[in-house]
This record gives C-alpha cells, structure tokens and sequence, in this order.
C-alpha cells in the first residue's frame, strides 16, 4: 500500500466508465462499513457509493484503492460551532453520506462522497472555507496480522521472553480496556471481570483476529494460552466488515465513532491492532482521547522496512509496539521507523483460536503491552512509556533504533514470579 496521493487524473470518457464498470463489479471495491443501528450518540446516515462513481475509481493507480474510500471526504469539528453538516456538503457540491456527533470527544463528524477525480479540489476547497474544522479524504484501517499456520505442536516462548510468569495471576485490581478491533469469540475462554460488545457495523468481520487479542489478554491458562491481563474488562467495539473481496476492513468514521464510544465507557486503556495512512481527522480525535484514559497502545505495522508507518501508532502520545520472535530478533514484517517504541513478542504466538494456530504480527504483539500497562496500572504503577522503556532489555544496535524502539518489553517488576 502506497501513501503517496494521485498527483494527475485522467479524464475518463464514457465508454473506460462502462468498461472500468464491468470490470469493477468482478473484482469488487473497498466499502465503508455501515453504521449499526443508532450507534452512539447522534444519529448516523450511510448510503452506498454509486455505481458511476465504481467506475471511475477503477482508474486509480495500484494500491489507491487500498488506502482510502473512493471519492469519499471525512471532516471534523467542535460540537459547539454552529455548522450543518447538509449545508457543508452543498457548499461543495457534495453528497453528505453519513453524520454523527461524539459526545464524549465533543466533536462533529461528517462523511461527503465526491466525484473521485474532484477530491483533491473540494478537499482544498472545505479547509479554506471552514479552517477550524480538519477534513482529508477517507481512510481504509486493515488488521496488522501477517501469515499464520496451524500446529498441533504448541510452542510457548512469550512470557518466558518477557520475564512474566507462564500462568500469570489475574489482575489484583479491575482495570477497563477497550478495543477496537472485530467481534471475538468469547467461547475460545476468556476470564475477564466483564465483556462488552458495541457493534458499529452491521456484519462485523474479522473474528478470529480479534479473539486471538482478546486471548492474549484473557484467555484461561485451561485453554493452554492463559492471558497476561485476566481479570480485567474488556470492552470490544467492532469495526471491522468485510469488503466484497471478503477482506476484513474499517475507515476513519466507523474508528473515530469507536473511540468515542470507549471514552464514554470511560475506559483506561485503548488497544488498537489496525492502521492506515496518515489521517488529520483521526489525529483530532486521537488527541482529544489522550487526555482522556492512561495509555493507548497500537500495533507498530506490517510494512516492512520500507513500508509506510501506519497511523495511529505514529501519533505522539500513542505507543507504538513491533514484533520480535523467540531469540528476540526483530520480525522482518514489521514496519521500521522513528514511531517504534517498544518491542514484544509478535511471530509464531500459538493461540487456541480456529482449533489452535500460529499468529504473526505487531497485532500480536501489541496485547502484550496493553496487558503490562493494565498490570502496571492494577499495581498502582507508572504508565508512561518512559517506565515501560526503564525495565525494557536495549536489543542490538546499542540504543534506541527504528526495528525495536527502547528494547524488549519486560513485565513489571512487582508482578515478576
């Protein structure tokens, strides 16, 4: 997937739209995923994008379309402007696709769909005339999960790595996660004070990813797997949908709804396995959630070493973590670059998910920090990513580098058996 934006369209006539059509409909497009039900605060409005606009998008360059909602604009502003989303939509000759107002962040968001070719012009357009808002167009997020396989061998190397104890206890204190991810499995056997389900869409996808986060958090040590932060409450808001490539997939308003809804459960700490490019609407969220709960951990990327960072992990303030695997050598998957904080263990974790399988990815990886944090917290500790870094292990180079940030996660100290 390629960050960089198209510099030049092309003028499509009508006989490339019946062709691009046609060729659309086989191979299918990436989709917003609709709201579910009334959501959370406001009220939400989705319709689908229209076929001549299918069409035309077919056009974009490879990996385009992997990034954003074709011809789609999101925005934000304060709750307390006194703007009309339909009347912000018609001074641009825009279709207002969705709307919503988050309590909890104070902020408005709108959804517009355009004509792809006009997106850079009305996004030029919607910054002049309303500056204090932010909008940019709108972002495809994507688990950060790399290739798995069964096994009927279990190998268990994690808590070993990280100096925590193979059955850990449960939490000595309740402590609230939420996370934002697709609907678990909760018959996999989890222990956890509380689960909370809040569905935003309406066929939520991606189960297995999230049971296996869910797992690594609070998994039942009779499931072979037992997780580093039972005992807490998990709050889980589904955002994930399939695209009509089956492919699991979210977008800036269904993820910025998601994290409102967290900070309304009042939530300590958000955990967020997904990514996509860069995002100035999410990043006003993202900054109005900080303040909001004591740690919020996501998943460093797969991209490689010269894949593009992913937001929100390259957002200050949010921990980004990267994969390593049981000698501790950074996971060739993952994503290098000055966001990187911290490392834990993220290639071949086996999970008793799908009959029981290898999972590999900073996705992985990104629970069990998440799980130190509610560790830490329960213990009355420091939640800063300067305590987590003054017990990390410095792996090689000597020093901070972008593979693995500070080192090593090391379970706190206190917790240690």
């Amino acid at each position: 997937m390629k960050r960089a934006r198209l510099l030049c369209r092309t003028t499509v006539t009508a006989l490339a739209v019946a062709v691009a059509g046609a060729a659309w409909a086989q191979q299918g497009a990436p989709e917003s995923p609709s709201p579910r039900g009334s959501g959370h605060g406001g009220i939400g409005i989705q319709v689908d994008i229209g076929a001549l606009w299918r069409a035309l998008t077919a056009q974009q360059p490879a990996g385009q379309e992997d990034a954003y909602v074709p011809g789609q604009i999101v925005g934000a502003f304060d709750a307390n402007e006194s703007q009309d989303p339909a009347a912000i939509a018609a001074s641009v000759d825009a279709r207002l696709v969705a709307s919503q107002r988050l309590e909890a962040l104070a902020l408005v968001l709108v959804v517009l769909e355009v004509p792809e070719d006009r997106t850079d012009e009305v996004l030029q357009r919607l910054r002049s005339r309303y500056p204090a808002a932010v909008f940019d167009r709108h972002v495809i997020y994507t688990a950060a999960e790399g290739p798995h396989e069964t096994s009927r061998q279990p190998l268990r190397y994690a808590a070993r790595l990280i100096g925590a104890p193979e059955v850990p206890p449960r939490l000595p204190a309740p402590v609230r996660i939420g996370i934002v991810d697709g609907e678990p499995d909760p018959a996999v056997g989890l222990e956890a004070e509380n689960i909370a389900l809040l569905p935003l869409v309406e066929a939520p996808a991606g189960a297995e990813h999230a049971t296996a986060v869910a797992c690594l958090l609070a998994c039942a040590p009779a499931t072979g797997a037992p997780g580093l932060a039972r005992g807490a409450g998990l709050v889980f808001v589904a955002v994930l949908a399939a695209d009509r490539s089956g492919r699991a997939r979210s977008d800036t308003y269904t993820v910025a709804r998601a994290l409102d809804a967290l900070v309304g459960r009042r939530v300590e700490l958000v955990h967020m396995s997904l990514g996509g490019a860069a995002d100035a609407v999410l990043v006003r969220v993202v900054e109005r959630v900080l303040p909001k709960v004591r740690g919020f951990v996501a998943a460093g990327g797969n991209g490689g070493s010269e894949g593009p960072a992913p937001f929100p992990a390259t957002h200050p303030g949010v921990i980004a973590v990267a994969a390593v695997d049981a000698d501790a050598k950074p996971w060739r998957g993952g994503t290098r670059g000055p966001h990187i904080a911290i490392a834990a263990p993220g290639v071949d974790l086996w999970l008793p998910v799908g009959g029981g399988r290898y999972f590999t990815g900073t996705s992985f990886a990104a629970p069990f920090v998440t799980a130190a944090l509610a560790a830490r917290l329960a213990g009355r500790q420091s939640t800063q990513v300067s305590a987590l870094c003054g017990e990390a292990i410095d792996l090689p180079p000597a020093g901070r580098d972008d593979a693995t940030g500070c080192g090593l996660l090391q379970w706190p100290t206190t917790e240690r058996r």
